[in-house]
């Protein structure tokens, strides 16, 4: 199920970075080289996000050592972003804003969730609590 969300936090990942490039280009034609602070932040927000959900795919795709804590931020900003349309902009929740709260949600939870690998090597843990070292 981990890879199943690496390969969609890879696709949101291409989007933010293609949202980025727009964005960029916008911003260099109506403002004519001149960038505001308001602008630099929200095109550093965008490659940040880009940034967190390619190391979520990536992580997820080898199965590096951080898979866990990548995909857990990964889902916690793709959840933000509605939250935060909802509560700072008073959006209301359209079809698709629901959507993505609960892939987020399932993908919060997929990532949390223990592996059984990881399972049996606390339960083997607790039934020999002596290390190999002793």
């Amino acid at each position: 199920m981990r890879k199943f969300f690496g390969w969609l936090y890879a696709f949101v990942s291409v989007c933010v970075l293609f949202a980025f490039v727009v964005s960029l280009r916008r911003a260099f034609i109506t403002e004519h080289t001149r960038l505001h602070l308001g602008t630099v932040g929200a095109l550093s927000l965008q490659l940040l996000f880009a940034f967190i959900f390619s190391m979520a795919w990536w992580t997820s795709w080898k199965e590096r050592p951080g898979l866990r804590v990548w995909g857990i931020a990964a889902s916690v900003t793709n959840l933000s972003v509605p939250l935060f349309l909802m509560s700072r902009a008073h959006l209301s929740l359209s079809r698709t804003s629901w959507e993505v709260i609960v892939l987020s949600g399932f993908s919060f939870i997929a990532y949390v969730w223990p592996e059984k690998e990881e399972r049996l090597d606390v339960e083997s843990l607790h039934d020999n609590p002596h290390s190999p070292a002793d």
